[in-house]
């Protein structure tokens, strides 16, 4: 192909024209999510994942404790007083099960 082909071609092309009705198209597009986004949403499912795993281990004011605190983000005063217990009682259940869903999440992520 000789070059003055290749720019007739070219020139009959349809072209972009940048116009306002392609900018509302682009605008259209949604914006991918950002990687903060990505890594929310991941750590949101390893940890319903592990949940699933560990939540017949516990009592369930244990886990309830635990998921008051840690997920639903209740002072431990407030969630002591709602369920029962000491605050004592609460920190030690949101311990025992934040450790144990972190020795589930390690094993099968293979780390040490």
């Amino acid at each position: 192909m000789r070059m003055t082909d290749f720019y007739k071609s070219a020139s009959r092309r349809d072209r972009g024209a940048g116009d306002t009705a392609a900018l509302e198209r682009l605008a259209e597009v949604p914006a991918p999510p950002d990687e903060a986004d990505w890594d929310r949403e991941y750590e949101r499912r390893v940890l319903a994942w592990a949940a699933d795993r560990v939540r017949g281990e516990f009592q369930d004011t244990t886990w309830r404790a635990f998921w008051r605190t840690a997920v639903d983000g209740v002072p431990g005063p407030e969630a002591a007083k709602e369920l029962g217990l000491s605050l004592g009682a609460v920190h030690v259940a949101r311990s025992r099960v934040l450790a144990r869903l972190k020795a589930v999440v390690r094993d099968h992520l293979g780390e040490e």
